[in-house]
């Protein structure tokens, strides 16, 4: 599935699997994904000799894929939503155990999700909110003595 501008193009598939495509490249459409992309062509036009333009561009795209990911995560759940996107990469593969699947971006988009999901539990911040109290108030009470030079 892919989208350009406001046009969203996805293949045939299950109504789940669809369901998901069509919120994912929706968030692309509305945060305006297909403009930095066109930028990036045209700057790539002029630079295309520079070997750092081809990684610059490889980061946004992953970038506009945690952004719409994220996005698709505040309305679904996180572990449908990843099973879909990791039987989506593997349709059509006869041989799933030799695949590119470990050089992948989706493995840095799901493990970036579980992140996104995982919730900080209270005592951690009670710990740190209590620890950085304490090195404070220890540093601020510390007697500043000068010593002539």
């Amino acid at each position: 599935a892919f989208s350009f501008f406001n046009q969203i193009f996805i293949p045939r598939g299950p109504a789940r699997t669809i369901a998901y495509m069509f919120k994912h490249e929706v968030c692309h459409g509305r945060l305006g994904h297909s403009y930095d992309i066109l930028g990036m062509e045209v700057v790539k036009a002029f630079f295309w000799i520079n070997p750092a333009i081809y990684e610059i561009r490889r980061s946004l795209s992953a970038i506009h894929e945690f952004e719409a990911d994220r996005e698709v995560l505040k309305q679904a759940d996180a572990e449908e939503y990843e099973s879909t996107l990791v039987a989506e990469a593997l349709r059509g593969i006869h041989y799933p155990l030799g695949n590119h699947f470990n050089q992948s971006l989706l493995i840095r988009r799901i493990n970036k999700m579980k992140r996104l999901t995982k919730s900080i539990e209270g005592w951690r911040i009670a710990v740190l909110a209590v620890t950085t109290m304490a090195i404070t108030v220890f540093i601020a009470c510390q007697d500043q003595i000068q010593v002539p030079v």
